[in-house]
C-alpha cells in the first residue's frame, strides 16, 4: 500500500486561499471594530481620565492607523511582511505578541486557581 501524502497547494492556490482569509479578516473587522473602538476609548477614559476632546484626537489617529492595517490586509501578498506598527514598536523595545502571551499566561493561571 502506498502512503498518501497530504495535498500540496500550488503557489497560485495558496495566494487565492490567503486572499480569501484576508477578506474574512476584513469582514470580521468591520463587524467588531465599533466595539473594539468603544472598549479602547472607555479604558482611556476610565483609567487615565481622558475626556471627549482628547479621546477624539486619539480616535482620529487610531482610525487612520486602523485603516492602514486594513489596507495592509487587502494588499498583502507576502506573508513574511510585518505590519509597520509592529516594527516601529520593536524599535522601542515593545513586543506586542510577547505581551499578549504574558497576559494570556496570567489569565490561564488565574483560571486554574
Amino acid at each position: 500500500m502506498k502512503a498518501r501524502l497530504p495535498y500540496q497547494f500550488t503557489n497560485r492556490e495558496k495566494k487565492i486561499v490567503d486572499e480569501e482569509i484576508n477578506k474574512l479578516i476584513l469582514q470580521r473587522d468591520e463587524e467588531y471594530s465599533a466595539d473594539m473602538d468603544a472598549m479602547i476609548l472607555y479604558v482611556l477614559a476610565k483609567e487615565y481620565g481622558w475626556r471627549r476632546k482628547r479621546l477624539k484626537r486619539f480616535w482620529d489617529k487610531f482610525r487612520k492607523a486602523h485603516q492602514d492595517l486594513r489596507d495592509y490586509y487587502e494588499m498583502q501578498s507576502n506573508k513574511d511582511n510585518v505590519w509597520l506598527a509592529h516594527r516601529k514598536l520593536a524599535d522601542i523595545g515593545v513586543d506586542v505578541k510577547a505581551w499578549q502571551a504574558e497576559i494570556e499566561e496570567s489569565i490561564y493561571a488565574e483560571e486554574k486557581k
